[in-house]
């Protein structure tokens, strides 16, 4: 069975475009099965997330993700990006975002803040089409 494509260590985190065509080819239970395994024995929480949303964004087909987590009292909670633009090539060093470098977005702003504020997911076809983008 191929190795995952997410697999990364802390010195080497690049996927070859041939792992990624490898892993396009997987149907969805074998692509679970992958992701499963691969991250079975991994500790670092931001390898982890970034293996996730690299794998969901080849079996759901999309452009990138991102990850933002939930901060601030509760009548003020906002929205800083951990991980951001994170696609089926990118790498751990590309999409981690340090906190120099971190969006933040109240609750009820744009796609993120709104998904955020009212906890109901949305399916976008097109982000650009919207005005909350």
């Amino acid at each position: 069975m191929n190795q995952s494509i997410c697999h990364h260590s802390n010195r080497d985190s690049s996927t070859s475009s041939t792992q990624i065509v490898d892993y396009m080819s997987l149907d969805e239970h074998e692509l679970f099965f992958e992701l499963i395994r691969d991250i079975a024995n991994e500790l670092n929480v931001d390898v982890v997330c970034h293996k996730i949303l690299t794998n969901v964004s080849i079996l759901t087909n999309s452009d990138r993700g991102s990850l933002f987590l939930a901060r601030g009292p509760k009548d003020s909670r906002y929205l800083i990006s951990k991980l951001f633009d994170v696609t089926a090539g990118s790498t751990l060093e590309q999409s981690l975002h340090k906190e120099d470098q971190q969006i933040i977005i109240p609750f009820g702003k744009g796609i993120a803040g709104h998904v955020a504020l009212t906890r109901e997911y949305i399916n976008i076809p097109d982000a650009y089409e919207v005005s909350l983008f």
